[in-house]
């Protein structure tokens, strides 16, 4: 049992040592007939494993990936126009994932006031009968 299990975390450790994996899914029914309707791939990318034999168009940002991990990056390191734009985008906004939810609550509050109002707005006119210019004057 213990070589068993050694082999299996020395194929797992070859495995995760690897900068990109490709997963295909086959999706079969239980009775083992594929199923061609899922042309679905997932890529797993390991920044960590970029190598000199890693294919060039993906070496350049998985090292950008790889250099944003410890938050310094060293911006002209990249020639990719794309990533520069997105390192740009990055440096511009300053704002943590805590004042976005902030930001998100409040604007979501706002809107539903206004609706709020503006159906009560509405319940007004129809009962009272006023105009909107009244009900602003009041």
């Amino acid at each position: 049992m213990k070589l068993i299990k050694s082999k299996r975390r020395n194929i797992f450790r070859l495995l995760s040592e690897t900068d990109i994996l490709v997963t295909d899914f086959s999706p079969k029914k239980l009775d083992g007939t594929g199923i061609a309707e899922t042309q679905h791939k997932i890529v797993y990318v390991c920044p960590k494993y970029v190598t000199d034999k890693t294919q060039e168009p993906y070496q350049e940002w998985l090292k950008a990936i790889n250099d944003s991990l410890d938050q310094q990056v060293e911006e002209g390191d990249y020639h990719n126009e794309v990533i520069q734009e997105i390192f740009s985008l990055i440096k511009k906004d300053k704002i943590s994932p805590a004042e976005y939810a902030r930001m998100k609550d409040e604007y979501s509050d706002e809107e539903y006031m206004q609706e709020q109002t503006q159906k009560a707005t509405k319940t007004i006119m129809e009962v009272t009968g006023l105009s909107m210019e009244q009900i602003e004057a009041l």
